[in-house]
């Protein structure tokens, strides 16, 4: 050991060091001491070496993306690709409970077998598992993440993506389905839209029966890109223009352009009346006049007005800026005097002054001011005030902007009349605007001391034109007992109030309007009344107020509201209304009684419905196939088959992409009718498209006629979608639900099973409990929806337990 002494020692040092010991330097180590005198050695040393211990891994062979064979719809059971996938382990340590799973929001369009061993070794370093497309999926691409887990192993991830292609050629088809138009000089743009062929050509463009002329009204670039041209677009009148594209082979496509004038309007003339002469003075030829109320105009000049005779003037449009703001004046008959000297007299104009109003966010007067706007009150000769309020495309597109960017969902407009003075508001919201707002997700609220209308967004979505109020308060002591006594001669209200006592409290009101079959939240303030300071007797005041409404059909219903507060200090009764007509405010005896007899007779009704039919149908084969998606003629062909339907009188509907024969053809005609489903903006109806969860629930809203504030929801991927108030509604109702991850993924396909919970609880249905052999061969007592499944897919009798279950009935 002599020369590993000198390897390792340096001079003087009396100690031996061996760096990274490995086994190979184990042994008997001596130490030999040499001198003058001699050589002198040591008692031996034993070195052990023991080896470090060595950490297992637990990993797998990566796996690539997968990509399938494309599909074409309605491809057969078993055509499409069958990829059988390799699991590998690659580190030291032994894998247990390997398992393979989807996740993501097409999860449900494919189908995996789970690994043939669940432990890999030394022995079975490696196990196969496979991976298909559903069967039946629709036109589209389906992407779902595969997750492979295993104990300790940190899990691994890759996607499988399958394209699912359409049978037929693609209709050609726009880029856009809208466009606005300034006629303001400045803003005015060309409209640019590029058109997808696929084969057809595009052979005209018509608004209404009249073609546009091609190189004239617009042009044709590289054969796709279609120019609008401005100056065909500013001869349109305001509103919606509707372009249809027509292609060869037959097909058409609707461009719908939204065309309005932001150029300020003119102020109103300063012009009088002169009653002894007979015209006006301070006219001229720049202005037109109206005597029948603005229904005709003619150029001024210089005419006489005899007799009684009511006139409107203003500036008239020129070039492309609109026709100004209306002075109202009035002549009357001129008397004679006699002897002496006629006289004379100028009879007062009306009055038009601009009034500013807030428009604002939040709490009523706690919320943010987001901009001022102005409107115009009129005064008339007799001394009476009407508001004129238009909320205009600008002023809508800036009112979501800021309302968003303060993390609200409504607006308002505070029309303020303290010394309540006026007796009529009129309110129109140009199509432009509401197009902002349905865009922008935002509800709007119409402020008045008299009526508080709150306009979801849903409701303005899909309307053909400008939206109007008109909203009138019945002041007078004797039309408000005509309104009475209308009220207690009706059959709705004496069957409930009996001998009892009825009163018509606060002030009743007229409300018209061009919206009809959509459903909007109302509020009536409490007003000139004092309620009983008393709590007990307070409640019972309040638990007596019913609405009284009498529709312009002749129909006549009485409502319960909510009771809520209208402003700081006063108490409103809020209530959902689909038609507009004349709301009043009655405290009836009786009422409560009468209500909890409707409940009770209800809740008889319920136990004495002890039998259900089925309304779902299984496939050839024994099977249910519960995780299959829904397509959107089924839903049509499934709400028709329950009885679904709102109170809507709207024709029945045809789409491009459904033929008088499809199968089809008369439901979606039918649900299309009743609101509760709709097509799409190009004319089609996507009959054989997956309805998503989203769409599902826009319909449950629709038909449950959902309205009114939401709750904040705790789903984290619902932020900016189109149907994100719906689906709050829906998930407030209890109708549907978010995922256990927290999420609703309104954008996934909605499956047979998930559809059938849905309408069981609409239709106040099962799940029904006690089934012992399952209906479906795929559909075990252990499905999570099991019990539902069997409630839609089997005529049965029932009894409802104490608890409220409903259990089959076995006699």
């Amino acid at each position: 050991m002599e020369e590993g002494w000198n390897r390792y020692c340096r001079s003087n040092e009396r100690k031996l060091t061996i760096n990274n010991a490995q086994e190979s330097d184990e042994g008997s180590y001596t130490v030999v001491v040499t001198n003058a005198a001699g050589n002198v050695t040591s008692t031996a040393a034993t070195l052990t070496v023991t080896p470090a211990p060595v950490t297992p891994t637990y990993t797998i062979a990566a796996i690539n993306n997968q990509t399938f064979n494309a599909l074409t719809t309605g491809y057969g059971s078993g055509s499409q690709e069958i990829k059988t996938l390799t699991i590998t382990r690659t580190g030291t340590g032994d894998l247990n409970n390997v398992a393979v799973a989807l996740s993501g929001s097409n999860a449900n369009d494919f189908v995996i077998t789970q690994p043939g061993s669940t432990t890999l070794d030394d022995g079975i370093p490696s196990t196969d598992f496979t991976v298909k497309a559903e069967d039946g999926l629709t036109a589209g691409t389906y992407t779902a993440t595969i997750t492979i887990s295993a104990d300790n192993m940190t899990s691994v991830s890759f996607t499988v993506t399958q394209m699912v292609n359409n049978s037929s050629p693609q209709n050609p088809s726009l880029n856009i389905s809208t466009a606005t138009f300034d006629k303001k000089v400045e803003n005015q743009t060309d409209v640019t839209v590029n058109i997808t062929l696929n084969g057809s050509t595009l052979s005209s463009i018509e608004n209404g029966s009249v073609p546009l002329v091609l190189g004239t009204d617009y042009t044709v670039t590289s054969g796709d890109t279609i120019t609008i041209k401005k100056e065909y677009l500013e001869k349109q009148n305001d509103g919606t223009t509707n372009l249809v594209f027509n292609f060869d082979p037959t097909y058409s496509a609707i461009l719908a352009v939204a065309i309005n004038n932001t150029t300020p309007q003119p102020a109103a003339p300063n012009v009088l009346a002169n009653d002894s002469e007979n015209n006006l003075v301070g006219a001229n030829s720049t202005m037109e006049y109206s005597t029948d109320n603005g229904v005709t105009w003619k150029t001024y000049d210089d005419p006489t007005f005899n007799g009684n005779v009511t006139v409107l003037v203003r500036v008239k449009a020129n070039d492309h800026v609109p026709a100004g703001l209306v002075t109202t004046v009035s002549f009357t008959t001129n008397s004679s005097s006699g002897g002496g000297g006629g006289g004379s007299s100028t009879t007062p104009s009306t009055n038009t002054e601009k009034i500013t109003v807030v428009v604002e966010t939040g709490d009523f007067g706690k919320g943010t001011n987001i901009f001022t706007a102005t409107i115009n009150r009129t005064t008339d000769a007799s001394g009476q005030k009407k508001d004129d309020v238009t909320f205009a495309a600008d002023q809508a597109k800036e009112t979501v902007k800021k309302a968003k960017e303060s993390g609200q969902e409504t607006a308002r407009i505070v029309i303020p009349d303290t010394k309540d003075e006026v007796v009529q508001v009129d309110v129109k919201i140009p199509i432009t605007a509401t197009n902002e707002l349905v865009s922008g997700g935002l509800d709007l609220e119409i402020y008045t001391e008299n009526v508080r209308i709150n306009l979801p967004a849903a409701s303005l979505e899909g309307l053909q034109e400008d939206l109007y109020f008109k909203v009138v308060p019945i002041k007078e002591e004797p039309k408000r007992q005509e309104v009475e006594n209308r009220a207690k001669s009706e059959n709705v209200v004496k069957m409930v109030v009996g001998n009892g006592k009825l009163e018509v409290i606060g002030r009743p009101m007229t409300i018209e309007t061009n919206l009809e079959n959509r459903p909007v939240d109302l509020v009536l303030p409490l007003r000139d009344i004092t309620l009983p300071t008393d709590e007990q007797e307070r409640q019972a005041f309040l638990a007596d107020l019913v609405i009284f409404i009498e529709h312009s059909d002749g129909e006549q219903v009485l409502v319960k509201p909510e009771v809520v507060n209208y402003k700081s200090g006063q108490l409103g009764l809020k209530f959902g209304i689909t038609k507009f007509s004349t709301f009043t405010i009655l405290n009836m005896e009786n009422w409560e009684e009468y209500l909890a007899e409707q409940d009770a007779n209800k809740a008889q009704k319920n136990q004495e419905k002890n039998s259900h039919g089925s309304y779902v149908a299984g496939f050839p084969d024994g099977t249910y196939k519960p995780e299959k998606s829904v397509s959107r003629a089924e839903m049509a062909a499934l709400l028709v088959r329950v009885g679904a339907e709102l109170d809507s009188d709207a024709p029945a509907k045809t789409f491009a992409d459904v033929s008088s024969n499809h199968w089809a053809n008369n439901v979606i005609q039918k649900a299309s009718a009743t609101g509760l489903m709709k097509g799409f903006t190009d004319g089609t109806f996507a009959p054989d498209k997956s309805i998503t969860r989203a769409e599902m629930a826009a319909i449950v809203s629709r038909w449950l006629q959902l309205t009114g504030d939401v709750k904040t929801s705790n789903l984290s991927d619902i932020k900016g979608s189109w149907a994100e108030k719906d689906i709050k509604l829906v998930e407030q109702a209890g109708i549907m639900k978010g995922m256990p991850n927290g999420q609703f993924q309104p954008n996934k396909a909605l499956t047979r099973a998930e559809t059938v919970v849905i309408f069981n609880r609409i239709l106040k249905r099962g799940p029904l409990q006690g089934v012992e052999v399952p209906t479906w061969k795929d559909v075990s007592s252990k499905h999570w929806a099991f019990s539902d499944i069997e409630e839609a897919s089997k005529d049965h009798r029932f009894i409802v337990t104490e608890t409220g279950e409903q259990l089959v009935n076995k006699e």
